[in-house]
């Protein structure tokens, strides 16, 4: 059987800065957040997965990836060999 939810390499990271005149006035850089860092997994049809983990491990924030709610930093997301990643909203079928 193949994979009918392939994930690689999927890493998200957030900027959580302060806004630019705070950052300027407390001469303080951006601020990131790494939510996801570097995922992978395979999905096969007709298959149920559980994905478990700590609160704040990242488990939203992979389940938006993989519906498209968000668009990965790096890494693919491809459900039925269309990269989620790569495509735009135009080409998306809802």
């Amino acid at each position: 059987m193949s994979a009918y939810v392939t994930v690689k390499g999927l890493t998200r990271v957030f900027d959580v800065s302060k806004p630019w005149l705070n950052r300027v006035l407390e001469r303080r850089g951006k601020a990131f957040l790494t939510a996801v860092s570097d995922v992978d997994f395979e999905i096969e049809e007709r298959t149920t997965y559980a994905l478990v983990g700590e609160s704040g491990s990242g488990k939203s924030t992979i389940g938006r990836m993989l519906v498209g709610l968000l668009r990965p930093t790096d890494g693919d997301v491809e459900v039925e060999g269309v990269n989620l990643a790569t495509e735009t909203d135009s080409e998306r079928i809802w």
